[in-house]
Parts: structure tokens; sequence; C-alpha cells
């Protein structure tokens, strides 16, 4: 008994040893959700430059200051930025915007005008008569919110820059104006100071996200303090994400502690003590730390989704302490730990072997996150079983100190009536109608594999989303284009194609805008069209005879067709493809004109060059998928859509496997007992799972992913219930006392998690608590024999006077 106690702690000693090594490493997690798929789906260098792109925007915050008073509320936007600026978790405070960089962007693009025509400024050239362009220009000589200057007339007689510019910056709400450099709008009596911050960590990391975000809390009242009637809004992914782990945390802090505290209630009243509960802990730590190192070695990453629902899964070795220490509970005087180990192996053996044969067919699924998920159950629950058989014999070498179970003629009772015949025709029938209740709402289960039900957004970040977005009118980066090309001319070119296919789709209200590089820097080609548009269609004569009618004088209009003819002449090209003089996407990188949106361009990657066309307000996805598809170099990215679509894959190839795992199962059973009597073991798990997933998907939420997991868990724990019955040719008491213990465990560890604010943890919860309780219900149905007396006189006698 010690070399196998010793043998098995030296071999966990090695497995700490390596998880220690392993997350020294750092970076053992995997959170990305797209490494789930295949690696022939994930298209990892698109996944990287989509996430490349995300997190440029995820750590961008932006802030309203607010105050009845237009002073106040400056003041208190001040304070606030001087707040942010001194803290080393934010970064590129932008409050007042300088005058000088509005001139520099005008500087930069001046040189350009006749290179970068908007598609307006072409049609015109095309269609327009010599009098339809007088009277466009006359309207802006006219207006006297128009600054023209006499160097202006001389530089750009066609006005084309003002109309480009403003292209490139389209208005979204005339709610801000500019007060003394800073961006103010007034809604609803309270003026609005407009400030945009970035952070320097990110986002996700929990332990910095929370100190940003209690700054933030704690900076905002103490303005609030300061300055009475003070409003702040601010919104950002960091705040969801925040917002998303508090809650998070919450819930699992507030059902941790109801269901420790329901766990200990239980085994006091069962064993009147809170050893068996040190001991379970023992047994399901050892598991997932045996799964998670070999699983980390393995597949170099554990995904988050395997630690959750494969730590759940592992979870189902608690019945194998439970029996233990029942059986031991019922032991008489002279107690041998070994004798009780030799009783409970076969069942609990038996009932380990079958979990893992049913989390087999996992392992062979082409989805890596399915097959960790196996692989992780099945280590996990096989390491959970041998600290049971080889260390609980070497640890509790004593007696039970409290003999006999209390209240035991309340168990007794409950044990005679469960297993009785009359009991089971009762049972049988309840079965059989559910089974059939189930098969008939299987065809009209509502079904919604949506990312969004992880995340419950609080009403007060829904607040701040709502009211930042009625006053700036900006919105989150949801969907968007990667457009690949080999070249950066080819990249462009691709990107103004996609923008004229995509013109028409917004005035159709499809989506509101559509931002591109190819919109800031236009391609080489379409910069020499724009040229020679401009010498065919508005030549030197022409333009002579445009700038007479305006009234220019004659010194005037020669400086000004010198200026023109020497800015859209050709002679210095070699060819369409060459022009030193053309603007250049390295050239509006280097430029701080391109600060705000030079996120834009991700450049080269290992297949040639990428650059994103940002979407805004998509109102029909598919029309915009469409587009995508007619290019191989073009990706749609959706990630909460894509997510989604992962998720659904998921739950049709689970269930798959779930059938096909309850087949091996059935198979194994067969063998050990007998086909009839291996299908009465497997009938009362697998009825209970399917009618838990049809009532929850029909009365409470539309069935997802996170149903299907309960499904395997219901089915690896409910089988243990029959199992273990089958094993106890005398059906002891102390059998059912642990498959009780087992079930109410189990309701409430897991149970509980209805109780979370979490759409997809709820689904999970109810679903695994009304399967745990039909599985036990059931779980006598899998006895084929009548049982006319399920305990003997003696039996009885011997347990009264133990308890007594």
């Amino acid at each position: 008994m010690k070399l196998r106690f010793f043998s098995w702690l030296f071999i966990l000693f090695i497995v700490c040893a390596l998880f220690i090594v392993k997350l020294l490493q750092g970076d053992v997690i995997e959170t990305n959700i797209i490494a789930l798929l295949p690696k022939t789906e994930q298209q990892p260098d698109i996944s990287q430059l989509s996430s490349k792109y995300i997190s440029s925007h995820n750590s961008k915050v932006v802030f309203l200051l607010g105050h009845k008073d237009k002073a106040q509320a400056i003041q208190v936007a001040e304070a606030f930025a001087n707040k942010l600026r001194q803290s080393e978790l934010w970064k590129n405070t932008v409050l007042r915007h300088d005058h000088s960089k509005q001139q520099a962007f005008y500087s930069f693009y001046y040189p350009y005008r006749y290179h970068r025509l908007t598609t307006r400024q072409q049609q015109a050239l095309e269609t327009r008569m010599l009098a339809d362009w007088e009277g466009a220009i006359q309207q802006q000589l006219l207006n006297p919110a128009h600054m023209i200057s006499s160097s202006l007339l001389q530089s750009d007689p066609l006005f084309l820059l003002k109309e480009q510019l403003q292209q490139l910056t389209p208005a979204t709400n005339n709610h801000f104006s500019i007060v003394d450099n800073l961006l103010i709008a007034e809604a609803d009596g309270i003026y609005y100071v407009l400030m945009n911050s970035e952070v320097t960590f990110d986002v996700f990391n929990l332990r910095l996200q929370k100190q940003a975000v209690e700054g933030v809390e704690r900076w905002v009242d103490q303005l609030k303090s300061q300055y009475v009637s003070t409003e702040v809004v601010y919104s950002g992914v960091l705040f969801h994400a925040e917002a998303g782990a508090r809650n998070a945390q919450s819930d699992i802090s507030f059902i941790s502690i109801i269901s420790l505290i329901g766990i200990f209630i239980l085994s006091s009243a069962i064993f009147r003590s809170l050893q068996p509960i040190g001991f379970c802990l023992l047994t399901i730590s050892v598991g997932i730390l045996v799964a998670f190192t070999l699983t980390s070695y393995l597949f170099d990453k554990v995904h988050w989704l395997t630690l959750v629902f494969g730590a759940s899964l592992i979870g189902i070795s608690v019945d194998y302490t439970f029996h233990f220490f029942t059986a031991r509970q019922a032991e008489e005087t002279n107690f041998s730990p070994m004798r009780v180990i030799k009783r409970i192996t076969p069942a609990v053996g038996l009932g380990m072997f079958s979990s893992v044969i049913g989390y087999t067919p996992m392992m062979t699924a082409p989805f890596p996150g399915i097959v960790q998920i196996g692989f992780f159950s099945a280590v996990g629950l096989l390491s959970a079983f041998l600290t049971v058989i080889l260390f609980l014999p070497y640890l509790c070498q004593q007696p039970s100190k409290n003999k006999g179970f209390i209240n035991l003629s309340f168990f007794i009772s409950l044990h005679q009536y469960h297993l009785q015949c009359a009991s089971k025709t009762l049972l049988w029938t309840m079965m059989i109608l559910s089974l059939v209740g189930a098969a008939l709402l299987f065809t009209k289960l509502p079904v919604n594999d949506d990312i969004r039900l992880l995340q419950q957004l609080s009403s007060e970040r829904q607040q701040h989303d709502q009211k930042l977005k009625s006053l700036t009118g900006q919105n989150p980066i949801n969907q968007f284009y990667i457009v690949t090309a080999k070249t950066e001319e080819q990249l462009l070119q691709k990107q103004e194609k996609l923008l004229t296919e995509l013109v028409p789709l917004i005035k159709q209200g499809v989506l509101s805008h559509v931002s591109s590089v190819a919109q800031w820097v236009p391609s080489k080609q379409q910069q020499i069209h724009n040229l020679k548009l401009l010498q065919k269609n508005m030549p030197p004569e022409q333009l002579d005879q445009l700038l007479s009618k305006l009234g220019y004088t004659k010194d005037a209009k020669q400086k000004a067709l010198q200026v023109y003819q020497s800015k859209t002449q050709l002679a210095s090209f070699k060819s369409d493809s060459e022009a030193s003089s053309l603007l250049t996407v390295r050239h509006w990188l280097s430029s701080p004109v391109s600060q705000y949106v030079s996120a834009l361009w991700l450049g080269k990657y290992t297949q040639g060059y990428a650059a994103v066309m940002q979407l805004v307000d998509v109102k029909d996805i598919t029309v915009v998928r469409d587009l995508a598809s007619k290019d191989s170099g073009i990706y749609f990215i959706s990630k909460a859509d894509d997510i989604t679509t992962v998720l659904s894959r998921y739950r049709h190839l689970i269930v798959k496997l779930a059938f096909i795992a309850y087949l091996f199962i059935y198979l194994f059973l067969g063998w050990r007992y007998g086909w009839l009597k291996a299908l009465l073991i497997i009938l009362p798990p697998l009825t209970a799972a399917l009618t838990a997933i049809a009532l929850v998907g029909t009365f409470l939420q539309p069935i997802n992913l996170f149903n299907i997991l309960a499904f395997i868990l219901i089915m690896g724990v409910g089988i243990d219930y029959t199992v273990f019955l089958q094993e106890d040719k005398k059906h002891r008491l102390s059998t059912y006392i642990a498959i009780l213990l087992s079930a109410g465990t189990t309701v409430l560890a897991f149970g509980l998690l209805s109780l979370s604010s979490t759409n997809a943890v709820q689904t999970f919860g109810f679903t695994v608590l009304i399967g745990i309780s039909l599985a036990f219900i059931w779980a006598p149905c899998s006895l084929r024999k009548k049982i006319s007396h399920s305990l003997t006189e003696n039996d009885v006698n011997q347990q009264a006077k133990r308890h007594s």
C-alpha cells in the first residue's frame, strides 16, 4: 500500500514540477476562439492581421466631460485630462486640437489636389459644361463662410482641395463645434467636452484593467465632489471587459459560496464530518492539475473553453470519493481501508472507464478545441480515480468516529421506496413518457449560438454607449474587410474597386460609411487617370476661358495656368506605373495626417500587403459578406458572427460525438453485462439528458453549445449512478447514500449556475440541474430483476445498532 502511495506521490511531484516550469514560460492559456478551428480553416495570417487591427482599437477610450456651465465643463475636462496624463496606464490623451495640425493636414494634401479627384469631381469633368463649372465656382467665391485668398485663386482655381478634404472626414453629426480648440456639444442643457485617450496595456489583462477602471471611477467621484452637477460619460472595450470580468467574478463568488455551504451541510448531515469534503477537493485538484499539465505540453496552450468545461467534467470524480467514505461509514468495527477499496473499485473503475470511453470520440474530432476537451477530461478523470484508489487507503486508515448515518430511518425508507418494484413501474412510465415527449420537442427546439450570450452588458454601460453614440455618431469596431495583395499598388487598386461596389450599398442604407486607405492615398493608376482626365476634359485652353469668365486679371490668370500645367503634365512619367511625384503610402504614413487612421494600413505580411476597410453600421451582413467572396484576397471579418458560426459548428459536431460516445459506452457495457442489461443501464441517463435539453430549450432559453456540453456531463454522471447500482449486488444502503450525495453535490455545484447573470451559463446550469435530478430519479430503472427487499432484516438491525 505504501509503495503504491509513494509511487503515485512521486509521479504527482514530477507533474507539479512540469506545471511550474510551464507557468514560468508564461502565456499558457489560449483565449482566441479561432484557435479552436482546424488549421486548414484558421487562415493564421488573416487571423493575426485581424487581431492586430482589433487590438489597436481595443485600447482606445472616448470620454465626454459634461456640466451645465460651459466654463465649468472645460475646467472638468482639463482636470480629468491631467489625471490621465499623470497615470502610467494611459497615453495619447487628446483634449485640445492644435490649429497647426490642421494646417499640416492642408499643407500635406495641397500638392496632390489634382491627383486625388473625388468621384463627384470626376463625374463633373466628364459631364459638366463650362457654364456649370463657372456657376459652382462663383457660388464658392460668393459664400462668406469660405475664406478665399489670392494665392488659393491662383493655385487651385477649380477649388478641388476643399471638397477632397471634406470627403476624408465626413460629418456623422452636427452636435460638436470647436471652442478654444476644444470639441464641445450641447445636449439637454449640458455642455460636453470630447476627449480621447488610450490604455498602455492589453485591455484583457485582468489586473491592469481593474486598476485603470477603478482609477477612472475614483477621479470621476473626485470631480463630482469638486464640481457639482458634473456628468462623465465614457465608452470603450476596456470598460466592457472590466464589467464582464466583474460580473463573472461576482457570479462565481456568490455561487461558489452557496455551493460550498450546501455541500458542507450535506457532508455534515451524512458523515457528521468535513473530512470527506477535503478529500473531494484533493481528488478534483489532482485531476485538474495532471490534466492541465499534460494538455499544456501536448497542445502547447490550454484553451479557456477546455479549462472551464474540462474541469466541470473532471468534477464527476467526486462520486469516487463519496463511495469510499460511505462504505467506510458503514464498515464494521474491524475497519480495513483495503477491503473498502476492493469493494468499491469494480463499480468506481467501471464508472470511470465508461466515462473515458465516452470522451474518446471527442479526441478524434477535426476541431482542436474538442480534442483538447476530450483529452483533458479523460486524463483528469483517470488521475482522480488513481488518487482515490492509491491515496485514500493510506490517508484514511482509521475507521470513522461516527458510526452509521444520521436520520437512518429516513434513508432506509427512501432507499426502500426508490428501489421497490412498484416504484420502478411508476419511474418507467415517467421515463418512457419523458423520452417520447423529448423526441417530439426536439423537432421544434429554438437554437441560438450567438457569442454575445457569453457577456451580459450592464444597463449603466449601455447607457454610456448610447449617450456617446448619439452625440459623436461613433460606433464600435464590429465588421470590416481585410484586403490583401502582392504589392501596395495592387492592394490600393483592390480597395478602389471594392469602394465602387460599396457606394450603391451606402445609398441603399445597407451600411452608413466606409473608411479605407485608398480614400486617403489613391493608387498610382488612379492618380495618373485623374491627371489625364484633367488634361482631356479641362485643357489649359478651356481653363483659360473659365478664368476669364470668372474675372481673373491677365497676370493672375497666367500664374494660375502655369501652376495648373506644371501640376497636371505627365511628361515626367516613364509609364503609368512609375511616377515619383505621386502620393505614396509611405509618404502618407510618415505624415501626422495619418495618425488617426494609420491602423487601417496593416502593411507587409508573409503573403504580400494587407489593409483594412472599416465598415460602419452594417444592416445586412449577407450582402456585405458576398462582396468579399468575389475575390480570394478579400476577407470579411465580423468577429462576433464568426465566433457564433464556430460555436454553431461545434454544437452540431458535439451532438454527433455525444451519441457516438453513448454507442461506445453501450458496446463496452454490453460486453460487461449483456446487451439488454447494458440498454437498461444507458437508458436512464440518456433520457434524463434529452429531457433536460428539451425542457430548457422549449420553456427557458434557446439551446446552444453549452446545453450540449451539459448533455455530456449528465451522461458521465448519470452512467455512474446506474453502474454503481448494477455492481452493488446487495443494493447496500451505503451505495445508495453515495449516489444520493453525489447527485446533491452535483446539483449544488453546477445547478446553481442557473442563478448566473450570463445567459449561456444560465442555460448550462438549468440543463445540469434538471438532467442530474432526473438521472438520479430514474437510476433504479437500470435494475432488471425485481427487488422485494432491498435491505435484509440483518442489514437494517446492524445499521440501527451502529446508529444508536
